[in-house]
């Protein structure tokens, strides 16, 4: 079967982020590069691997994916499969000419080093048309000659932006690849579902299949020790031999570990709920309606009216991740307030 891959920066927002994880799950994702990543929640979870400047991660939602070793740089990290890499990089916009050569080239000498076949994606912060944008800077120029230079094509296909602020649009999310390898991949889109970033959504396959992992990428999510404690406590009620023991066990483990739903792989956020779901259709509407007048010739004052419209859903779903989070945790701890010791009291 095709990886499928999701390419984001998320802007360092924690709503973003857990709007993330359950866009993941929906679509199957087996890898997501990430950029601009909130570093609060990529703790404590293995899956997480970051570069040296907590600027650009990837995420391995499926560890039977096929990695064997990954490499993290200034910039970039890059996760190894048997014969090929995949890249997840960002270069700021708040740097200059100069420093933006010499971030681009540790990723290009990165490429050139280990010989693989290799995809190259994320939040470059550079315009040119070769990538559909309608306006040139140096930064574009330059990228674009190095990454011909090396042989490798551009995939992004089709005229929806990658960045949207207010009427700004931009095309600065970009995914190359070396010639060969990039035979192999499909379905390159940029979605225009809501993200809570600035960022949109890309999405591709790749058609290497899925391979068994080698034993050094291969790790166990590490549960929350409180946590545990806590779901354990709680699991532990109904405890009255062996066999309901293991499944009180791994009850808490699913519980405590980050990100992972009980008897998946794939991570599924336990406090999504048909009111998040409701809000978020609500949302994508508002997003389209906006997206489609700013390309037709609408006036204004309906332009604007759609984008209080469409600022209103954002901050009603943002809210509502809020409130389903901490109605968890309150249950949560209002479960080991009745019975603090695990087990009920006669």
């Amino acid at each position: 079967m095709p990886l499928r891959i999701l390419q984001i920066n998320v802007d360092r927002r924690g709503a973003a982020q857990k709007l993330l994880a359950k866009t993941i799950e929906e679509e199957g994702v087996d890898i997501a590069l990430v950029q601009e990543p909130n570093i609060r929640m990529t703790s404590n979870n293995p899956r997480w691997i970051l570069d040296s400047t907590n600027t650009c991660a990837v995420f391995c939602a499926n560890p039977g994916c096929g990695v064997v070793t990954h490499v993290k740089g200034q910039g970039f990290v890059c996760i190894n499969f048997e014969d090929w890499s995949l890249y997840s990089c960002y270069i700021s916009p708040n740097i200059s000419l100069e420093a933006y050569k010499e971030r681009l080239h540790l990723i290009l000498d990165q490429v050139a080093d280990s010989k693989n076949e290799a995809i190259v994606a994320g939040d470059f912060n550079a315009k040119s048309p070769s990538w559909n944008s309608p306006i040139t800077d140096a930064r574009g120029t330059y990228m674009d000659a190095a990454f011909q230079a090396m042989d490798m094509v551009v995939l992004n296909e089709g005229s929806t932006p990658t960045f949207a602020r207010g009427a700004t649009a931009s095309y600065i999310d970009v995914t190359f690849a070396t010639q060969k390898i990039s035979r192999l991949v499909h379905s390159w889109r940029v979605s225009t579902g809501e993200s809570l970033s600035l960022h949109r959504y890309i999405f591709y396959n790749i058609n290497k299949g899925n391979v068994t992992p080698k034993k050094e990428w291969v790790e166990r999510p590490r549960p929350q020790a409180d946590v545990f404690k806590d779901a354990f406590r709680i699991a532990a009620r109904g405890v009255i031999d062996v066999k309901s023991m293991v499944k009180a066990i791994r009850e808490a483990q699913d519980l405590s570990t980050v990100g992972i739903q009980a008897g998946q792989n794939r991570l599924q956020p336990v406090w999504w709920n048909e009111e998040i779901e409701q809000l978020r259709i609500i949302c994508n509407k508002h997003r389209r309606s906006l997206t489609r007048a700013r390309g037709r010739d609408t006036p204004q004052t309906i332009i604007e009216e759609l984008e209080v419209g469409y600022k209103s859903g954002r901050k009603n779903l943002k809210r509502a991740i809020r409130r389903a989070q901490r109605r968890k945790w309150d249950e949560l701890c209002s479960e080991l307030e009745e019975d603090p010791w695990g087990r009920d009291t006669k």
